[in-house]
């Protein structure tokens, strides 16, 4: 992943500079103390645009890291040390780090999460003993005539398809 060059930063300074100070002229001379409050918020915005695009790119390759960064928090040396670097090579300065061929993660894409061949059989067990509840008596009613065990028959070999069907994970209850 390429990071913003020096050039695109300042050139978002530029722009950012000029919305607030409209009238600052084309170039600001440090030794004119008349322009000490500009240029004090031309660093300011170059701070403030450098952190953003640090940020941007830091978070794009490490989603998972802290939102604020500790440095009294040993756990965050690493991720503080990689969020310096990037911002040196983004204000053009020389970096310890080759970001060129990170690649940024994309939060949003997540591993397909297997799920267990029995995920939900004890909704099914439920509403199988549910059946077989409701069954009870209508196979009191129908158990003597010819009809009845055809019945209890085919609706047990439903119920065990089903059980099959769920543990091979066709189905998911």
């Amino acid at each position: 992943m390429p990071l913003p060059t020096r050039d695109e930063l300042l050139t978002k300074v530029d722009a950012r500079f000029r919305e607030r100070f409209p009238t600052a002229p084309a170039r600001l001379d440090p030794n004119d103390e008349s322009q000490a409050e500009m240029i004090d918020g031309w660093y300011d915005v170059h701070r403030e645009i450098l952190s953003k695009l640090t940020d941007e790119a830091f978070f794009s390759l490490y989603p998972d890291a802290p939102e604020r960064l500790d440095p009294s928090d040993s756990a965050h040396a690493t991720y503080i040390e990689y969020w310096n670097d990037i911002a040196a090579q983004i204000d053009g300065r020389q970096g310890q780090y080759d970001w060129s061929s990170a690649k940024a993660q994309d939060p949003d894409a997540q591993e397909p999460i297997e799920m267990p061949a029995q995920d939900g059989s004890k909704q099914l067990d439920d509403r199988i003993h549910y059946v077989h509840t409701l069954m009870q008596g209508y196979a009191e009613a129908v158990g003597a005539t010819t009809l009845g065990p055809k019945v209890l028959t085919h609706t047990t070999d439903q119920i065990e398809s089903i059980r099959r069907l769920v543990r091979d994970g066709t189905f998911q209850t």
